[in-house]
Parts: structure tokens; sequence; C-alpha cells
């Protein structure tokens, strides 16, 4: 995979239709990274500096991606499950038909971003910050949001009531239009300075 990624970013050219299984890429650097079609399986990015990525077609399986920094990156039909991605950065990223399943997303940064049809499933994103993501057609499903902070993010049409909001630091209006839980609506209530009789 080193090889390959490396090469790609040399020659500037797209990795395409590849498998790579258990392999280790670390310190590549580059202006932009394009793979189409490909599979990762138990990979891991390690130190990357690039400035641009863009995956079409392509599937994550168990790869660690904790601190890559993703700017100005489209990731287009795109399933990443069973990953690794701690402090993983994305900013002013266009993120189309992506579906992401069971990942761990603690401490992620995903800013100035677009969504469409975008799906987190069983994911931990406890400590995540999402600000300023306009979406459309997404979804969050049984995700840890623990102590995660969500700015100038509209959650209209989201369903969370059965995901953990715990500690959820979120402006009120953006929560306008979601869906919750009743335990979750008493928290919410108090957020907003509610007081509540029993």
């Amino acid at each position: 995979m080193q090889r390959s990624l490396s090469r790609a970013l040399y020659e500037e050219m797209t990795v395409e239709d590849q498998t790579f299984t258990d392999e280790y890429a670390e310190g590549l650097e580059g202006r932009a990274l394009e793979c189409a079609g490909c599979t990762f399986e138990r990979c891991t990015f390690a130190d990357f500096r690039i400035a641009r990525y863009d995956f079409a077609g392509c599937t994550f399986r168990g790869c660690d991606l904790s601190g890559l920094t993703m700017n100005s990156s489209r990731l287009s039909r795109v399933t990443l499950i069973d990953c690794r991605m701690s402090g993983l950065t994305i900013t002013d990223g266009l993120l189309r038909d992506v579906s992401f399943t069971n990942c761990l997303m603690d401490y992620a940064a995903l800013f100035a971003s677009k969504f469409t049809r975008v799906d987190m499933t069983g994911c931990a994103l406890r400590h995540g910050i999402l600000g300023d993501v306009k979406a459309a057609g997404w979804s969050i499903s049984r995700c840890d949001l623990t102590e995660a902070e969500i700015v100038r993010t509209p959650l209209n049409g989201l369903d969370l009531s059965d995901s953990e909001l715990n500690g959820l630091l979120v402006d009120p209006a953006d929560l306008r239009g979601a869906t919750v839980n009743a335990l979750q609506a008493l928290a919410f209530a108090r957020l907003i300075g509610l007081r509540i009789k029993d």
C-alpha cells in the first residue's frame, strides 16, 4: 500500500480497483490522494500530510485513520465499517452517500462540510465536534454523542432517540425538528432553562 499510494501521489494519478489487506502506510506527503473502487481491510494510515483526499466507491473495513486531517476533501459512495477514527478532522469536506458503521470517532472534528445521504450507525463520537455542517438526508442511529459539541449544525429531521446524548452541548435552535426520547427531552428542557415540576 505504501508503494502504491506513494506512486499515485508522485505521479498525480488515481489508485483504482485495488484491494489492500493488513497494510501500514506512514508519512506520505502530497497535494492530492485520489482512490476509486478500492478496498482497504485492516490498514493503518499514519502521519499523512496530504492537502486533499478524493475517495470514490471505496470501502474501509477495520482500518485505523486516527489523527488524519482531511481538508477540502471529497468522499463519495464510501463505506467505513469498524474503523478507528479518533481525532480525525474533516474541514470543508463534501460527503455524499457515505456510511459510518460501528466506527470509533472520539474527538473527531467535522467542520464546514456538506453531508448528502450520510449515515452514522453505532458510532462513538464522544467529545467530538460537528460544526457548521450543512446536511441533507443524513441519519444518526445508536451513536454515543456523550459530551460531544454541535455548533451551527441544524438537526432538523434527525431521530436521536436511540443515541446516547449525555452532556451533549448544542444550541437549542439547532435542535428544532429533531426527534428525541422522553428522558432526552427532559435534559434539553433544562438546557433552555425550563423548570420541570412533578
